[in-house]
């Protein structure tokens, strides 16, 4: 062996060794402790258990079992020598977790897009039932996706968190008074003292809003009110999301901001996966903040989220605070429950982008 392949196989962490003839004639020490050193100079099917074509001279990849334990077995020619690397594969939950998102990601834009297409060359001046179907679904889907992709990066710490100053009144404000437009039959109260300002992620914090809005229109089975609060004390921002519906079992409160954990009935599944609460109660934590939980059977449900006031720059947030304003994908996504028919939905979203 030329001590140039010595160099090479000895800086890879896996085992591998070279082929001459079909005999091993060398082992880097990852190999050997893998494989132990009786296999030099033998012949490597000896322990692969069959021949492979390894003499065309292409490269060949190989899925085969080695004393009990499978091993990608990989081929690369290297003159009169053929070079062998052994990798135990590892099905990473975090990989396919990230290639469900991406496909679901994907499959959902061109949902949408073919939605809109269709829409366009019917020529419909209003949706008719069976596309607002799709477009609701496509909503619904979208929302359990962004929850499901915000709950993987919450675990592994990597969900960004993008600083800037928040007007969460405003926020708040132009949140109740669309929800009034679009559920008009559902009594909506929201109670703000003085403005609120905060240093925070403004696309975070719609997410976590829309979650708690929507677990309720979801959950709070016969729910007639919904009250929003705002208030602030020296350290800290306060929101409060409330409802009068059913409440919550005793015996599912400690399941609460895991219920997807938590086993569900047939019956619930349309309800979405149970992620709204665990997603607000990470992004409050982002914020220095807590998330606090509180029903009774009969007597509604209510969510209350502090936010710390104290992070990022106090004379920056002073001297810049902007107004979020709500993207109407977000918005819509949120609210995909409650979403109004085409035309209403075309009124609401040209207010938003030319009011």
């Amino acid at each position: 062996m030329s001590s140039r392949s010595d160099e090479i196989l000895n800086l890879t962490q896996e085992a591998a060794v070279l082929l001459r003839g079909g005999a091993v004639c060398y082992m880097n020490p990852a190999a050997r402790r893998m494989l132990g050193h009786e296999l030099m100079n033998r012949p490597l099917a000896e322990l692969l258990g069959c021949e492979l074509p390894v003499a065309a001279g292409g490269a060949l990849t190989a899925d085969l079992p080695i004393s009990g334990r499978y091993y990608i077995v990989r081929f690369h020619p290297l003159g009169d020598t053929t070079a062998v690397f052994f990798t135990e594969p590892a099905l990473r939950e975090e990989l396919v977790s990230d290639a469900y998102l991406h496909a679901m990601r994907t499959t959902l834009m061109n949902l949408r897009l073919s939605i809109q297409q269709t829409v366009h060359a019917l020529g419909f001046p209003v949706m008719s039932p069976p596309m607002l179907q799709c477009e609701r679904q496509y909503f619904k889907l979208n929302r359990m996706l962004a929850n499901t992709a915000a709950v993987h990066a919450l675990c592994r710490g990597t969900l960004p968190l993008v600083l800037g100053p928040l007007d969460l009144t405003s926020l708040v404000v132009n949140t109740a008074d669309t929800l009034r437009l679009m559920k008009p039959e559902l009594a909506i109260s929201l109670r703000c003292g003085e403005p609120v300002h905060l240093w925070a992620d403004g696309n975070l914090i719609e997410s976590l809003l829309l979650n708690l809005i929507s677990n309720a229109l979801h959950h709070a089975e016969g729910m007639t009110r919904l009250e929003l609060e705002l208030r602030v004390e020296p350290q800290r921002a306060i929101l409060t999301v409330g409802d009068n519906g059913c409440g919550i079992a005793p015996s599912q409160m400690p399941a609460v901001f895991s219920r997807y954990l938590a086993g569900y009935q047939l019956s619930e599944m349309d309800a979405g996966a149970g992620l709204g609460l665990t997603v607000a109660r990470g992004i409050a934590r982002l914020h220095e903040g807590t998330l606090l939980l509180s029903s009774r059977p009969g007597g509604g449900t209510t969510v209350q989220v502090s936010f710390s006031r104290t992070l990022g720059s106090e004379s920056a947030l002073h001297e810049s605070v902007s107004s979020y304003e709500p993207r109407m994908d977000t918005l819509l996504t949120g609210l995909a429950e409650v979403l109004p028919d085409d035309s209403f939905r075309m009124n609401l979203e040209e207010s938003y982008l030319m009011g």
